[in-house]
């Protein structure tokens, strides 16, 4: 299933998943149908993926439902730099007529701690500033000593 979905193989991929697959987008929390995500993958095509790794793999059976939960890191390479998401992921799958099928798929972005950097406040000034985040939301920026501070508004 998780090498089919990296390859875009809609083929390979649809008879691993349920009639009523439930795909949460992680980072906009809707709910994806199987339709959608087969549409959504064979419009992609092979080759758009990131690189995934999966670790800390565990799976549980209850009969015939399989939970199966790890870590996964996608990483894409832009202008020869690469950029790691990490996730938590949740899958679930339901055997039917000797099967497994994915019924439901949940991801949670993991944010790792990143090392502070020290700047010249001069080069913290040039980040202050109002940041469009969504339809009537913003980031209002403003420097604080030697840090920059941050605040939703809207």
């Amino acid at each position: 299933v998780y090498d089919a979905f990296a390859r875009a193989d809609t083929a390979a991929l649809a008879p691993h998943l349920a009639e009523e697959l439930v795909w949460t987008d992680a980072v906009t929390g809707a709910e994806v149908s199987r339709a959608r995500l087969l549409a959504v993958l064979g419009a992609r095509g092979p080759g758009a993926a990131p690189a995934m790794a999966r670790d800390s793999v565990r799976v549980r059976t209850l009969g015939d439902v399989t939970f199966v939960n790890y870590r996964r890191t996608d990483t894409r390479t832009l202008g020869g730099a690469a950029f790691p998401t990490r996730w938590r992921v949740s899958d679930a799958f339901v055997r039917r007529d000797g099967r497994w099928r994915l019924v439901q798929h949940s991801r949670t972005w993991r944010v790792e701690p990143v090392a502070p950097v020290a700047l010249a406040t001069t080069a913290l000034d040039a980040f202050v500033g109002r940041y469009a985040a969504g339809a009537g939301v913003a980031d209002e920026v403003r420097r604080e000593g030697d840090h920059l501070v941050a605040t939703m508004t809207g």
